[in-house]
Order: C-alpha cells, then sequence, then structure tokens
C-alpha cells in the first residue's frame, strides 16, 4: 500500500510539478510585427521581434550562448541582441520561407549555460 502511494505521489510530481519549472513559454516572446498568419508560401517574409528574459545572474556574458536555428526557411536580415532592461533581451529579424518536404518551418530558440538553459520553437505552417 505505502509502495502504490509513493508511486502515484512520485507521477503527480512528474506530470504536474516538473512541466511548471520546465516551461520556456515565459522565457522567449515571439511578436509578428505584420501579424501571423496561418499558412505560409515559399517566398512569403515574416518579421519578427524576439523577446528573451533572462535573469542577469545567469546571463553575465549577455547572449553569446544564445543561437538561432532555423529549418524551412532563411534569415535575410538579423540584428545584434538589444538588452532593453535588466533580465530583457530583444533582437528583430526578418525571415523568408524556403519551404521544406516537411510542411513546417521552424525558428528555435536554445540557450546553454551553466545556471540555466531553454529551448523554444516557432512553428510556421507551409503549404
Amino acid at each position: 500500500m505505502m509502495f502504490k502511494l509513493k508511486y502515484c505521489l512520485s507521477i503527480f510530481v512528474l506530470l504536474i510539478i516538473f512541466p511548471v519549472f520546465c516551461n520556456t513559454d515565459n522565457q522567449v516572446q515571439i511578436h509578428f510585427i505584420q501579424g501571423r498568419k496561418n499558412i505560409y508560401k515559399t517566398g512569403d517574409k515574416i518579421e519578427l521581434q524576439v523577446t528573451v528574459y533572462v535573469p542577469d545572474e545567469i546571463c553575465p556574458d549577455g547572449m553569446d550562448k544564445t543561437k538561432l536555428f532555423i529549418s524551412g526557411i532563411k534569415i535575410v536580415r538579423e540584428n545584434s541582441w538589444e538588452h532593453i532592461k535588466r533580465g530583457v533581451w530583444q533582437k528583430k529579424l526578418t525571415l523568408e520561407i524556403v519551404g521544406n518536404k516537411k510542411g513546417v518551418a521552424k525558428l528555435t530558440v536554445y540557450r546553454r549555460a551553466d545556471k540555466g538553459s531553454f529551448t523554444f520553437q516557432e512553428r510556421f505552417n507551409l503549404e
């Protein structure tokens, strides 16, 4: 009986509490400057503002450890990371859809640091 209770508590922690600490929704926000489309075609351009929230204590070297990865899109224009205020960084991007066989283009924001890492992915449905 005790084993089942411990097992159930462990499952509860993994399913309910753990995802709260892994949530990147509060660390990265994507703002579509000209609005978001449901479906994109090859050649479509997308202007974005990427905002990343990282505490200064885990970001002493700025945004050097934050990388962007792309699939089905290319970066046409990219500004440097701008330190807006304590713990807030922004970058403007212009992307162009180049397409792929998967039908979904992706922009991945990845940061790996000693004191905190995250991955955030924005998906663009393709025609």
